[in-house]
C-alpha cells in the first residue's frame, strides 16, 4: 500500500511539473497537494497553473477527476466509467464547442433541440444530458442553453451513468463537468486571433497572474469576441463574453475563489433541413427553411464563490454558493419545421403550393424566456482509520431554487414551405393571431448525501453512497382565455450507489457498480395537459476495467453496462407542444477509451462504443424502436506528433490528424427516418516560435456529406459542416 501511495505521489508531482493537467483541478480541489508542498519547503511542489499554450510536454493522459467522487481518488481506483478530455486535446483539435471536446469520448453523440443547434450539448449512452441539470462548471450546475465559453476551459470530464448520488436530479446517461483554468502565479497576457471559412472571426484575450509578491492574491480575466457566419444560408452568430476570477490563499490551509461569467449572443436560429421518404431530403446542405426573423438574442451571467478550509490533518470543509441567470433579451422568435408530407388542397397553411407538392409544415413562436438558479453547498471530507486501513468519508448538504418564466408566449401555425423549391415568405414573426400562453415555475430542492470509500483489503475497495432529495415545484399556466392551471408538485427520492473495485496490480483494476438516478416529475410536467407525471428513474449495472501504466504514458478503460430509464417523457407524436410518458427505455453496450504516448512525441486519444439504445416498454411506441441519434457503432481516433525539430528556427512543431466515425442513426423515435453513417477526417498543423504560436486546422478534409444531429423528429435534421479551415495566431506576453 505504501508503494502504491508513493507511486501516486511521484506521478502527481511529475504531471504538475509538466503542466499536463494540474490546472484542470476543479473548483473545490483539495489542498493536500499545496499542503505537501508547504511541508516540504520546496516551491517546485507547488501547484502549477497552465496559462499559456506553449508547453514542453502536452500529454493526453489524465489520472484524476473529481466529478466521479468529489474526492482526490485516482481514476484507477474509481468504480465508475469516467473520461477526461484535457486542454491539450482541445487546443490541437481547435474545439469550438463542448461537443467538439466530448466527441473524443466513447458513447457520446451530438444533441440539438427545438431551440436550434447552437449550444454544443450532447447525449451519453443514448440519453440526452438535460441542459439545466446535465452540465456542471467547476462542480456547480451550469445552464447549457446557448454557447459555452471555451477559451478558459482546462478539461471536460464526462461521467457516465447515473450521478444523482452526488448531484441530485439528472438524466441517467451521466453528466459533464467543465473545469475552468485557474489563476496562475506568473503574470501573463495572451491574444489569440482565429479566422476561418465562411467568414468566421474569433478574438480571445487573457490576462492573469499574482497581484502581490507572495502570490496570495491571483487573478485571471478571459474575454471572447465572436462574429461568425456559417455554411448555412443566412445563419450567423455574434457573441461577447467575459469571465473574471480571483483566487485568494490567505494561508496554507485556506483557499477562496470567486468566479464570474457574462455572455451575450445574437444568432439566427437554425433548424437544419427536413427529411423526405425516410431519408434526409436530397437538397443542398446549406439550404435554409426558417425565416429571417428567427433571431434569438440571449444574455446569461453566472457567479460563484467557494471556500475550502483544511480543518485538521485529514479533514477538509468546502462551502460554495452560485447564482446563474439566463434570458432572451427581446424574447426569441422562431419558425421551425414540424412535419413533412404532400401539400393538401384547402389547407390554408399550404396556400400557394400545388396539391401533392412535398412540403414542410411549420410552427412559429415568440417567447421572452427567463431563468434564474441559486444554490448553496456544504461538504465535509475526511480520512479515518479502521481495522488498520484508511477510508474516506464525504458528507454533503445542498439547497437550491430555480425560477423560470415565459410570460407571455405566442405559438401558432406558419405557412408551409416547399422542400425542393423553397421560397421564404418574408412574413414577419408576429404575435397577432397566435395562441398566447403564460407560464411560471419555481423549483425548490433540498438534499443531503453521504459517501464512504473503504479499503476492505489490499486489493479490494468499496464505494458506497446515498443521497436523499426533496423537491417541490409551483407551476402556473394559462393558455389564451382558458382557466389558469396552478399546480404544486412534491417529489422525494433516494439515490444510492454501490461499487466494488479490485486492484489486480498497481496498474490494473476491475470494478462492478450499481447506481440510480432521479429526475422529478414536475420538471417535465405539461401544465397545459393538467396531469401529473411520475418521477423519472434511471438504473444502471456496470462492469469495467481500468489500466494505467506506472510511467503515466498510457491510460485505458472499458465497460459493459445495462442502463434503464423508466417513466420516460417525450414529445407527443400527435401534438408536438404536448408531452407523454412512454414507459421504459433501455441502453446496453460496450465502451472503450484510450489515451497514450506510444512513441516519444506522439500522443493518441481514441474511443469506441457499441450501443443498443431502444424503447423497452411502452403503450405508445413499439418496443424495440431505437432511440434517436444513437448509432450502434461509433468511434474516434486522434494523433498529435511533436518531433521536437528546430527547423526554420521553430520549436514544438505539431502535426495532428484524426477520424470521427458514426454508424447509421434513427432520426425520430418512430424510426421512420434514417440518418446515414459517416466517416469524417480532420487534421491540424502548428508551430511555436518565441512567444508566438501559429496553427492551421482542416476539418472534414474529405468533404463528407452527413447529418450531424437532430432533436428527434422528421422535420429537423442538422447537416454537418463541409470541408473548412481555420487559422489561428496566438501571442503570449510575459
Amino acid at each position: 500500500m505504501q508503494e502504491t501511495k508513493r507511486r501516486q505521489l511521484l506521478r502527481s508531482i511529475n504531471l504538475s511539473a509538466l503542466s499536463a493537467c494540474a490546472a484542470g483541478l476543479p473548483l473545490l480541489a483539495t489542498v493536500q497537494v499545496s499542503a505537501s508542498a508547504a511541508n516540504a519547503g520546496s516551491n517546485n511542489l507547488e501547484r502549477v497553473m497552465v496559462t499559456g499554450t506553449a508547453t514542453s510536454v502536452r500529454s493526453f493522459q489524465v489520472d484524476q477527476a473529481r466529478s466521479a467522487t468529489k474526492t482526490d481518488t485516482a481514476l484507477l481506483d474509481t468504480p465508475q466509467a469516467i473520461a477526461v478530455v484535457p486542454r491539450s486535446v482541445l487546443e490541437d483539435q481547435a474545439a469550438g464547442d463542448l461537443f467538439e471536446a466530448a466527441r473524443n469520448v466513447s458513447g457520446v453523440s451530438r444533441q440539438s433541440s427545438y431551440w436550434g443547434q447552437n449550444g454544443g450539448t450532447f447525449r451519453v449512452r443514448g440519453f440526452d444530458l438535460d441542459e439545466g441539470t446535465g452540465y456542471l462548471r467547476d462542480g456547480f450546475r451550469y445552464n447549457a442553453r446557448g454557447r459555452l465559453m471555451m477559451s478558459n476551459v482546462q478539461s471536460v470530464e464526462v461521467l457516465k451513468g447515473p450521478a444523482s448520488v452526488l448531484y441530485g436530479r439528472a438524466e441517467p446517461g451521466g453528466l459533464a463537468n467543465i473545469v475552468s483554468m485557474e489563476p496562475g502565479r506568473e503574470r501573463q497576457q495572451q491574444l489569440k486571433l482565429k479566422l476561418g471559412s465562411y467568414q468566421t472571426y474569433d478574438l480571445d484575450l487573457m490576462a492573469g497572474g499574482a497581484l502581490d509578491e507572495a502570490a496570495r492574491f491571483r487573478y485571471r480575466v478571459d474575454v471572447e469576441l465572436e462574429d461568425n457566419k456559417s455554411f448555412r444560408q443566412h445563419v450567423y452568430s455574434k457573441a461577447q463574453a467575459v469571465a473574471p476570477q480571483l483566487l485568494w490563499l490567505p494561508d496554507d490551509k485556506t483557499r477562496i475563489k470567486a468566479y464570474f461569467e457574462w455572455q451575450r449572443q445574437n444568432v439566427l436560429a437554425d433548424y437544419g433541413i427536413p427529411s423526405w421518404q425516410g431519408r434526409p431530403a436530397e437538397v443542398p446542405h446549406d439550404r435554409y427553411y426558417g425565416e429571417l426573423g428567427n433571431q434569438q438574442r440571449s444574455q446569461q451571467d453566472r457567479a460563484s464563490l467557494s471556500l475550502e478550509r483544511k480543518l485538521a490533518q485529514d479533514w477538509t470543509l468546502r462551502l460554495g454558493a452560485t447564482q446563474s441567470r439566463f434570458r432572451y433579451a427581446d424574447g426569441y422568435s422562431e419558425v421551425y419545421g414540424s412535419n413533412v408530407g404532400p401539400a393538401e388542397a384547402g389547407n390554408a397553411m399550404d396556400a400557394g403550393l400545388a396539391p401533392g407538392t412535398p412540403r414542410l409544415t411549420r410552427y412559429q413562436g415568440i417567447s421572452p424566456e427567463r431563468k434564474r438558479q441559486r444554490s448553496l453547498q456544504a461538504e465535509l471530507t475526511g480520512k479515518v482509520e479502521a481495522f488498520g486501513r484508511q477510508h474516506t468519508l464525504l458528507f454533503g448538504l445542498e439547497r437550491s431554487r430555480v425560477n423560470a418564466q415565459t410570460d407571455p408566449s405566442y405559438w401558432g401555425a406558419y405557412p408551409s414551405i416547399a422542400i425542393f423549391a423553397p421560397v421564404l415568405s418574408g412574413r414577419p414573426v408576429l404575435p397577432q393571431g397566435l395562441d398566447i400562453s403564460h407560464s411560471r415555475t419555481q423549483d425548490d430542492i433540498s438534499a443531503g448525501f453521504v459517501q464512504l470509500e473503504a479499503e476492505l483489503s489490499e486489493p479490494l475497495r468499496l464505494l458506497l453512497g446515498l443521497r436523499h432529495d426533496r423537491y417541490q415545484q409551483d407551476y402556473f399556466y394559462q393558455s389564451g382565455q382558458d382557466k389558469p392551471v396552478s399546480t404544486v408538485t412534491h417529489d422525494a427520492a433516494n439515490s444510492p450507489r454501490l461499487g466494488l473495485l479490485w486492484k489486480l496490480s498497481s496498474d490494473w483494476s476491475a470494478y462492478l457498480s450499481a447506481s440510480r438516478s432521479f429526475a422529478p416529475a414536475g420538471a417535465y410536467q405539461s401544465a397545459s395537459q393538467n396531469k401529473k407525471f411520475k418521477p423519472l428513474i434511471g438504473e444502471q449495472r456496470e462492469l469495467g476495467f481500468k489500466w494505467e501504466r506506472a510511467d503515466g504514458r498510457l491510460t485505458a478503460s472499458g465497460s459493459v453496462f445495462d442502463l434503464r430509464k423508466r417513466n420516460v417523457v417525450t414529445k407527443d407524436p400527435n401534438d408536438e407542444r404536448q408531452s407523454i410518458q412512454i414507459g421504459m427505455e433501455r441502453s446496453t453496450g460496450l465502451e472503450l477509451d484510450l489515451a497514450a504516448e506510444p512513441l516519444r512525441g506522439l500522443q493518441l486519444i481514441a474511443s469506441y462504443a457499441r450501443l443498443h439504445a431502444r424503447v423497452a416498454d411502452s403503450t405508445d411506441y413499439k418496443p424495440g424502436l431505437l432511440l434517436p441519434f444513437t448509432p450502434r457503432d461509433s468511434g474516434s481516433l486522434w494523433l498529435s506528433w511533436r518531433p521536437g525539430s528546430q527547423a526554420l528556427g521553430l520549436r514544438n512543431w505539431m502535426l495532428g490528424s484524426g477520424l470521427f466515425a458514426s454508424g447509421q442513426r434513427q432520426a425520430d423515435l418512430e424510426n421512420t427516418v434514417k440518418a446515414p453513417g459517416y466517416l469524417r477526417w480532420d487534421a491540424s498543423l502548428a508551430a511555436d516560435w518565441a512567444d508566438w504560436r501559429l496553427q492551421l486546422n482542416l476539418d472534414n478534409l474529405g468533404d463528407t456529406r452527413y447529418i450531424d444531429s437532430g432533436p428527434g423528429g422528421v422535420a429537423v435534421l442538422n447537416p454537418g459542416k463541409p470541408r473548412s479551415l481555420s487559422l489561428s495566431l496566438n501571442r503570449t506576453f510575459q
